[in-house]
């Protein structure tokens, strides 16, 4: 093994630091370190696809067969990623991007990039300068090679087994998975190894599979997770939001003329917005809010997406995938007008608000907004939910509310409040709505939010007859 370039950390140390590392909460607690790692191992490999090329190894294939495969094999590669455009990029930038931590010793405090794990593997003298680590036959240290690239950025402890200045920053556990998830990922995708788990061949002796789905890395994992969790370093997930959040948002947006739109260069637009961007954004967020979508699925709403009901005053929102069906057929969505003390909870008239203001009649429901306010339909493109959490913590910070705690998720884990809370829905019909199909035969799936439908007969138990029991 190579000698350190500039880290003057011996090779052999590292086994001993992470054997440390791993020691340091588990001592007593064996049997249960052995479940949680077998828990993490068996994840690791669920979240995992097999190679792209894994059905191409066929002895019986003519060489004009083979030809044909080989002339399509990036296409055929990419195309079975098991992963989307999004989710692969940023696996690749947690690769090759590293945030470096914090230097408080300088006088301009900032972040370096460009550390990535092929750099922290030259750096470390584990691999020759225009070596890809993907592209090479892992070698047996491969797995502590990945704990020591998380624990250099996640952990107390250093590479060379001493702690780490109270001073620095470390990214958080959170970071440390992404990490992780972007080595298995690309172990498996790029260099073929798919999701075997890495073990030692009884024959040739040799080590084989992803190295990141080893039992020292699920093993570290664990125990990271374990000191992060006593040192009180807890994951902090996105506040949600409340109905009184969207009253003073809505009261904000409709007061002093906020929601008219101005001629093209006005100088009476505000910081960030215009009446179009409002509107746009408080659509959105009341349609993830009562449909409990996610934000990538709301912005990429398409104009014919959302029809009205011939049969009632509803408008009908199909859905043609979500994150939970990948292959379609998601039920259709029925939303209701709401009384007029509910207006700044109604997506119906928001909906409408925003098509009379818009005139959007095909393409994406919410394009990009450009200059001046105008919206950028002859893109075609939706806006990314980057731009929707800009505008979305503008908002909050227009009426005087601390946006750090929310995010993106915050409208799907404040809809779920809301519908039990104030609507007095059960955690069943909850459920039953949230993964889009109801097998109940008192409720139909149309009638969720229809005012108008029959109460049910009176509990002999409670004495109510209204809908939520």
């Amino acid at each position: 093994m190579p000698n350190p370039v500039s880290n003057p950390t011996p090779t052999s140390s590292l086994s001993d630091v992470l054997l440390k590392a791993l020691s340091v909460q588990t001592r007593d607690e064996h049997e249960l370190m052995n479940f949680e790692t077998d828990e993490d191992l068996e994840a690791e490999e669920n979240a995992l696809v097999p190679p792209a090329d894994e059905s191409m190894h066929t002895d019986a294939a003519t060489d004009i067969e083979r030809d044909n495969v080989l002339l399509n094999s990036s296409t055929i590669r990419t195309m079975a990623q098991g992963v989307n455009v999004q989710t692969s990029a940023g696996y690749r930038r947690q690769v090759i991007i590293l945030p470096h931590l914090v230097d408080w010793s300088s006088p301009r405090v900032s972040c370096s990039l460009g550390r990535n794990f092929n750099d922290f593997l030259i750096t470390q003298g584990l691999v020759k300068p225009g070596e890809d680590a993907y592209t090479l036959n892992p070698p047996e240290t491969m797995p502590e090679w990945i704990c020591a690239w998380i624990m250099h950025s996640c952990d107390t402890v250093q590479i060379d087994g001493t702690q780490r200045p109270a001073t620095e920053i470390r990214l958080s556990f959170s970071n440390a998975q992404k990490m992780r998830a972007a080595a298995s990922w690309n172990f498996g995708q790029i260099n073929d190894q798919g999701n075997v788990r890495w073990q030692k061949n009884d024959v040739t002796q040799k080590w084989g599979g992803n190295p990141s789905v080893s039992r020292l890395v699920s093993q570290y994992m664990v125990s990271l997770k374990r000191r992060k969790v006593h040192a009180g370093e807890t994951a902090c997930s996105a506040r949600a939001i409340t109905p009184a959040m969207l009253e003073t948002i809505y009261h904000y947006n409709n007061a002093d003329g906020r929601t008219t739109v101005q001629p093209f260069g006005s100088t009476n637009l505000g910081r960030w917005e215009g009446a179009r961007a409002r509107l746009l954004c408080f659509t959105a967020y009341l349609l993830a809010f009562t449909c409990l979508l996610r934000v990538d699925e709301v912005i990429q709403i398409r104009a014919h997406e959302i029809r009205k009901d011939p049969d009632s005053n509803a408008i009908i929102l199909t859905l043609p995938f979500r994150k939970t069906h990948q292959g379609g057929d998601v039920p259709p969505f029925y939303l209701y007008p709401l009384p007029e003390q509910d207006a700044h909870l109604c997506p119906v008239r928001a909906y409408c608000r925003w098509l009379v203001v818009s005139g959007i009649r095909e393409g994406p429901l919410f394009p990009k907004i450009g200059a001046g306010d105008q919206l950028m339909t002859d893109k075609n493109v939706s806006m990314s939910s980057a731009e929707f959490l800009e505008m979305f913590r503008n908002h909050l910070i227009d009426v005087d509310i601390d946006p750090y705690p929310y995010g993106t998720h915050s409208f799907r884990r404040g809809g779920c409040q809301y519908l039990h809370r104030y609507r007095r829905w059960s955690i069943v019909e909850i459920l039953k709505y949230l993964i889009s199909y109801n097998d109940s035969p008192r409720t139909r799936r149309q009638d969720f939010f229809n005012p108008n439908r029959v109460l049910h007969l009176k509990c002999m138990y409670c004495g109510r007859s209204c809908n939520c029991t």
